[in-house]
């Protein structure tokens, strides 16, 4: 039991209700009471309906699809909470939508990530995300971030598909080699071990084709675990599976933390000769991933609990 249980509130917005209520149990409390309308016009009203005065009140909304009305609905829970007296307010964002908009890639474009940190620094005293795109994104806060790594989640997934000694561990891209390099030691538990990375390569002699993808690194007769943190159109996976099974792999799978899914890309993964994605339920399963063979979700209400835990 918490050394003082009435000084702690969790509250959810309706983005993932479900991953709130597991973390809910977990704690062995019930989530606040929140009475959230939705008016004709698509405006929202949030109002708390329980006492939170001097409380510190945690928050949980994933800004996932759809991301603005979302975050919108945070940031009034966020003043509905100030309004009635919290002393702090935490917020945890399972996935961090508009975090890959963290840098100009245009002149002239916005830089969302940036906007949306101040937005919320308005608002609460700390945030706590799982797996967001790139950490470099903390310096657009004045809060502190403190950024869950979800290698844990997927540890005794990996002890069950092949012995360690067999396995490769794949960054689909140059700019997630550090993400997958984390994944390998917290797997292998050492420093060192087998891994390659899928990356771009131009042929110039090819006519019409710029460019194509090759890996850099042995997989051949190796088990590869290719490692991402956003699965959305599904072409950095399949390509990554693709091209490490021409050149040997035994079997791919996919240990990928958000499933941020557009329109058409089931059909494309089903039909692609990836093993299994082991994905997390940071996003509410909108698309029945339970049902789907290919998929196996885990859970990060432990994972959220336990960092919960260190306010008691």
């Amino acid at each position: 039991m918490p050394r003082n249980n009435l000084k702690i509130k969790v509250f959810s917005g309706n983005s993932n209700l479900g991953l709130a209520n597991e973390v809910a149990k977990k704690l062995n409390i019930k989530l606040g009471e929140v009475e959230i309308t939705k008016f004709p016009n698509s405006e929202k009203r949030i109002m708390v309906k329980e006492d939170v005065r001097d409380k510190i009140c945690f928050l949980i909304q994933s800004f996932s699809n759809p991301t603005d009305e979302n975050i919108m609905e945070f940031l009034l829970f966020c003043d509905a909470l100030k309004r009635s007296g919290a002393e702090k307010i935490i917020a945890i964002i399972p996935y961090f939508g508009y975090a890959r908009q963290n840098m100009q890639f245009r002149e002239g474009e916005c830089i969302s990530a940036n906007v949306v940190a101040r937005l919320l620094s308005l608002y609460v005293d700390k945030i706590i995300t799982v797996d967001i795109h790139d950490p470099t994104t903390e310096g657009f806060f004045n809060i502190p971030l403190t950024n869950l790594k979800p290698y844990e989640v997927f540890y005794n997934e990996v002890k069950k598909i092949a012995h360690i000694s067999k396995v490769c561990i794949v960054s689909p891209d140059s700019g997630g080699v550090k993400r997958a390099r984390e994944f390998g030691e917290v797997i292998f538990r050492k420093n060192f071990f087998p891994m390659a990375v899928v990356d771009k390569k131009r042929d110039r002699q090819a006519v019409g084709k710029a460019e194509s993808y090759d890996v850099f690194g042995d997989v051949k007769n190796k088990v590869v675990f290719i490692i991402d943190d956003i699965l959305s159109s599904g072409g950095t996976l399949r390509r990554a599976c693709d091209i490490c099974l021409e050149k040997g792999a035994k079997k791919v799978f996919a240990f990928v933390t958000h499933h941020d899914l557009v329109d058409g890309v089931l059909e494309k993964l089903l039909n692609c000769k990836i093993e299994k994605i082991f994905t997390i339920n940071t996003i509410a399963d909108i698309w029945g991933l339970k049902d789907k063979k290919i998929f196996k979700e885990l859970s990060a209400a432990e994972l959220i609990a336990q960092e919960i835990k260190k306010y008691y």
